[in-house]
């Protein structure tokens, strides 16, 4: 329950001219709120159960916590806008390449050159960029951080107040998202078929069409693929392939056959097949 006389008066000290008073009024004032478990958006009406004091001490209490309300708001703007931990670490990286040049009779901040995504990169900004911080190993990986800087734009936005599509990132971490793009999209090599699926969706919900880099990206995720899958009627698990060569080597119809015929019929390697007809005959 809130002591709304005593709230009132914390309330009348936020239109302090001392700054520090003002800040330990609101302080005070929102250490009250949560306290009773309220929010600065219950104050009018916590302030409507006052019913003693004059109405020019009301209104002043209302104004009062309607403006730390206001300054509260944009606290959180500001703390929203605050660049986070991934942020300051690209922007940390590409200080030093900072330059601000003439457009015109325009001004503007590029990393000696570099503005937006399609422009050539000085390769000293990107190996800075890279080492900023851990590159993702896998196309999952690299879509998890693409989705990453995407989700923090939007939050950007929403506190800066800007039409949504607008791009508030950093020329830093701006970079940083076109490289991991496309590392994702066509630099990496898928290290499983489901890697390699991340990949093509993250293409097919772009709403563009592959690039030839991207096309061929795809095709060799697959063809990298070729050589773990298991050929077609050959069993899934090395102990049920290794049975099968044994089953061949037991066969005196197929026991003859090359060790690299009976590895192409199971789908292990020559040498497996070696390993295990020599286990055999020494059984014997």
């Amino acid at each position: 329950m809130i002591d709304v006389v005593r709230f009132i008066k914390v309330l009348g000290l936020l239109d302090s001219p001392n700054e520090g008073e003002r800040a330990a009024a609101l302080a005070r004032a929102t250490a009250i709120l949560v306290g009773a478990k309220k929010t600065w958006l219950d104050v009018p009406s916590i302030l409507a159960q006052y019913a003693g004091g004059s109405t020019e001490a009301k209104e002043r209490a209302r104004s009062a916590a309607a403006a730390a309300a206001a300054a509260q708001k944009a606290r959180e703007r500001e703390a929203a806008l605050a660049p986070n931990a991934m942020e300051r670490a690209v922007n940390d990286a590409v200080a030093p390449f900072i330059r601000t040049e003439l457009d015109g009779a325009v001004s503007r901040k590029t990393l000696r050159g570099w503005l937006s995504w399609g422009d050539p990169v000085p390769e000293d900004v990107g190996a800075a960029v890279r080492a900023a911080l851990p590159l993702p190993t896998t196309i999952a990986a690299a879509k998890d951080e693409v989705d990453a800087w995407r989700s923090r734009n939007s939050e950007l936005v929403k506190a800066a107040r800007q039409p949504h599509g607008e791009n508030l990132l950093s020329l830093g971490c701006s970079l940083r998202e076109q490289i991991v793009y496309d590392m994702m999209t066509r630099d990496l090599r898928a290290v499983s078929l489901s890697d390699a699926l991340v990949r093509q969706r993250a293409i097919w919900d772009s709403g563009f069409l592959p690039t030839s880099e991207e096309a061929a990206a795809m095709i060799a995720d697959l063809e990298h693929m070729v050589p773990r899958s298991v050929p077609e009627g050959h069993s899934v698990t090395a102990t049920a392939r290794s049975a099968e060569v044994a089953r061949l080597l037991s066969d005196m119809e197929t026991a003859a056959l090359p060790d690299r015929e009976i590895a192409r019929r199971t789908g292990v390697s020559p040498q497996t097949v070696g390993n295990i007809r020599r286990r055999a005959s020494s059984a014997h």
